[in-house]
């Protein structure tokens, strides 16, 4: 039997493992040097010209190095780094003893659309504070957080995006997405601190030092940088979804810019509940969908049903914009839709995404 045939797998010092020895070196295994092939019964294959090239693998590197290695090819042969497992690719998981997991507590804040909302809550095993949202599936006559089982199906799939997101110190973590028969709940890291809305609202004139505000941006270009990169959009970047973790020190921003040293806060971004898979499959799209989303930092083509990371920078300009001068850019009578108008390819939707696009934006605005 040949190494092509025979199953090999690698031991921690990289010696490649087969579950039995060559029909050549089977005869003298017993006898074998240390550093041939070793094999799951024991027995050691010295049979060099079985041993397999240098395996391509992956690195536990921080961001942009390890990335660059696997690029141009890097293996453990030319790295000298350990070699590691793949990490398990996570998935939705099934329960039926949710609340024996989780102790759900206040509501965080008023939810966006039918058929959700968020809550504060513990983990009962070691107490640690989550935030869940929870989104009904439409059984036992409650009102359903989707339009059709396309449009939940699209979700799932999202969904498995955003659970396998490497963790990044601007992006809330997702800790787990669990389901029963009536809903689905995804389980997130709970950001320490206030959203930059409430920060904002908090200020006498409703702005922040010049400093902050660059840093502040800075960070969330970041974490959207980092969310595009692993093919995920977020859709509904907004005041609300950048909260600020004052749990940090100052020492996080040694490399910030001038004027932001006693920043004492990290961004985090947070909500993955209507991120969505970049690029968009359009026979995955269901028939009919909402336009996803809040007022303000909506992109004008989003009205139309189409996202792209394009969309979240839209939403970020918004941000930046209302720091700095205190309002938003667009007049709010311009959202005038009412309930069961939100989808795609209604008439207000359609008039409202044309007045956007025709919409002058006052650069030279200052703050009141």
């Amino acid at each position: 039997m040949t190494s092509a045939s025979r199953p090999l797998a690698w031991s921690k010092d990289c010696a490649p493992i087969a579950a039995s020895p060559c029909a050549a070196c089977a005869a003298t295994a017993a006898d074998a040097s240390p550093g041939g092939l070793r094999f799951t019964d024991g027995a050691v294959c010295t049979c060099r010209t079985e041993r397999p090239p240098a395996k391509k693998v992956n690195f536990h590197l921080p961001g942009l190095l390890g990335k660059m290695l696997l690029r141009f090819g890097g293996t453990r042969k030319n790295s000298g780094l350990e070699e590691l497992p793949m990490p398990k690719r996570r998935s939705i998981q099934a329960t039926r003893q949710f609340g024996r997991l989780y102790q759900l507590g206040e509501e965080v804040i008023e939810p966006s659309r039918p058929g959700t909302e968020v809550r504060h809550a513990q983990r009962r095993r070691d107490s640690m504070p989550v935030v869940v949202k929870v989104r009904r599936k439409g059984k036992s006559g409650e009102e359903s957080a989707f339009y059709s089982a396309q449009d939940e199906a699209e979700w799932r799939a999202s969904m498995e995006v955003v659970l396998n997101l490497p963790r990044h110190v601007h992006i809330a973590y997702v800790y787990e997405v669990l389901e029963d028969d009536y809903a689905y709940y995804v389980v997130m890291e709970r950001a320490h601190g206030s959203d930059l809305f409430e920060t904002l609202h908090r200020q006498k004139r409703g702005c922040l030092p010049a400093g902050d505000i660059r840093e502040i941006v800075r960070q969330l270009l970041d974490a959207i940088a980092a969310l595009h990169a692993e093919g995920c959009v977020h859709r509904d970047i907004k005041l609300d979804n950048a909260v600020l973790d004052r749990r940090r020190s100052g020492r996080a921003f040694e490399a910030a810019p001038p004027g932001c040293g006693a920043l004492s806060f990290v961004v985090k971004l947070v909500d993955f509940d209507d991120a969505q898979a970049w690029p968009v499959r359009p026979q995955s799209l269901p028939a009919k969908r909402c336009v996803v989303g809040t007022d303000q930092y909506i992109a004008p083509e989003a009205y139309a049903g189409v996202y792209s990371p394009a969309s979240d920078i839209f939403a970020a300009g918004v941000i930046l914009y209302r720091l700095l001068t205190a309002r938003f850019p667009f007049d709010p009578q311009m959202f005038d839709d009412s309930p069961g108008e939100n989808y795609v390819g209604s008439p207000k939707m359609e008039e409202i995404r044309q007045r956007l696009q025709c919409a002058v934006i006052d650069f030279d605005r200052r703050p009141r």
